[in-house]
């Protein structure tokens, strides 16, 4: 979905206004910044060998590598999750990941803009693609909300 120009919406968006009012965004740059050098070591460090393990893997589909190599990195992957999922959870201040009524959980800032009709993304465009009508909605749900022409809405 490609991203609204500037002139479309009046100027160039921000992250805030690309997230859309309804949901409650998570900040990774922001907690990494918080994070003990300790902290950021260990999670950084499982971090680099999880991307690691997932290279080897797709080496091995590539390049039809062993089946060793491709168990190893199957399990790799597994423990890495496991450790980078502990070590993030431990690391983060209490609430982190949840909105300020501590139930309802972030997204990932880093994901960009969400429709806030149908969820589609940056990433994950609806079928037969759109864009941004507006800062939280996206051109398929504008045009599917759209008051019928000559019909007056009550």
């Amino acid at each position: 979905m490609p991203a609204p120009s500037s002139a479309s919406q009046g100027g160039p968006m921000t992250t805030e206004t690309q997230a859309g009012p309804a949901f409650r965004r998570f900040d990774g740059a922001d907690i990494w910044l918080g994070l003990t050098r300790e902290e950021q070591a260990r999670i950084g460090a499982v971090a680099i060998e999880l991307v690691a393990s997932w290279r080897l893997r797709q080496r091995v589909y590539e390049d039809q590598l062993s089946d060793i190599l491709g168990r190893a990195a199957e399990a790799a992957e597994t423990l890495l999750t496991r450790m980078l999922t502990m070590e993030v959870s431990e690391a983060l201040p209490d609430g982190a990941l949840e909105a300020e009524d501590g139930v309802t959980p972030r997204v990932p800032l880093l994901l960009g803009g969400i429709c806030r009709d149908c969820g589609c993304t940056q990433e994950d465009a609806c079928p037969g693609g759109c864009g941004w009508a507006g800062e939280d909605q996206c051109s398929t749900c504008a045009r599917e909300n759209a008051p019928a022409a000559g019909r007056i809405e009550l």
